[in-house]
């Protein structure tokens, strides 16, 4: 459930789906701005360091007000590849590229202006007592009012190992970071918890927090992740 990726990668013939449901909320009543959507990725192993990425927010539903309710429908899809690059070696992280692109495939209202790019590195550093921590920087660039826009990627991320199939995470996450012309930066606290119920299953629950103004106040997700195949790298 945290915004910074896994470096690894699925495995060869291996398909995941990794589906949830999200709430957020910004203002106060009667102003509150309220959303749920159902974000969803899918993942196909192509290799043994290679997987293709389809992921969308899926559906959408803008449940701030009736007038609102044409904010409703399917989200655009992205479509990308991931390449596993480094496995872990003593403080060497295992790392990858993530590259993918968004398409204006989605309701009227809810669809983007042009193709959308983005590329981002995952490094994943293990650390002693159960620890774990994880950098995704990256940059994307979007179509916005007839201009092609720029902006930077970053989140962190720091997980403890409960038990052997539970792990808590906490992070800051920025999904955009981008001067106040181009709509600022949207930066949360992110954190929750993954339950790997078994090697092919997993359950989990997240929180956020807005830090700063462009992103939402408050959200809540809960999801499910089911590998289809062998255990990857």
């Amino acid at each position: 459930p945290d915004f910074v990726e896994s470096s690894a990668t699925i495995g060869r013939g291996a398909i995941q789906v990794e589906t949830s449901i999200a709430f957020e909320a910004t203002g106060s009543a009667p102003l509150r701005s309220a959303a749920w959507s159902t974000p969803t990725l899918l993942r196909v192993g192509v290799g043994a360091t290679w997987e293709l990425r389809v992921e969308s927010d899926l559906l959408i539903r803008d449940a701030s007000s009736p007038a609102r309710a044409g904010d409703s429908g399917v989200a655009d899809a992205s479509v990308g590849v991931k390449w596993h690059a480094l496995d872990a070696d003593g403080w060497i992280p295992s790392a990858a590229l993530i590259l993918h692109a968004d398409l204006p495939s989605g309701s009227e209202p809810l669809r983007g202006e042009g193709i959308g790019m983005s590329l981002r590195t995952v490094a994943e550093f293990d650390l002693p007592a159960g620890l774990a921590a994880g950098i995704m920087p990256g940059v994307s660039a979007i179509q916005r009012e007839g201009e092609r826009r720029l902006a930077g990627i970053l989140g962190v991320v720091l997980s403890l190992e409960l038990t052997s199939s539970v792990r808590a995470f906490g992070e800051i996450a920025f999904e955009r970071v981008a001067g106040a012309e181009h709509g600022g930066s949207e930066g949360a606290w992110n954190a929750g918890l993954a339950w790997l119920v078994t090697d092919h299953l997993q359950l989990d629950a997240a929180a956020s927090l807005g830090a700063t103004r462009a992103a939402p106040d408050v959200s809540f997700t809960v999801g499910l992740s089911r590998l289809f195949g062998s255990v990857g790298r």
